[in-house]
């Protein structure tokens, strides 16, 4: 796991990790705040045995968010590569 990535999304991710891993508290995620190391210290105090459960699900997690953005991304591309074409078609008279 990314630590810049991990802390970019701290904010949506914690509240998706409460939900789903009911266990952790409020001060288990102040304790945390964005720290990978951190994150993975709670989660063996807190989980022990599952800690690796919900590594997993933390690290899918992310890869999700990261797969959601790039096509966004790719999404942005296409609309801007179709912008561009049709001033190419007008400029070059086979628009109206």
């Amino acid at each position: 796991m990314d630590a810049n990535k991990f802390k970019g999304s701290w904010h949506q991710f914690k509240g998706e990790l409460k939900k789903k891993w009911g266990a952790l508290t409020d001060d288990d995620l102040l304790e945390c705040e964005g720290n990978y190391e951190k994150f993975l210290g709670v989660l063996q105090k807190r989980y022990g045995d599952k800690k690796d459960e919900v590594q997993q699900w933390a690290d899918d997690w992310y890869s999700e968010r990261e797969q959601e953005e790039k096509e966004a991304q790719l999404y942005q591309q296409i609309g801007q590569l179709k912008v561009e074409v049709d001033w190419l078609k007008k400029k070059a008279g086979l628009l109206g």
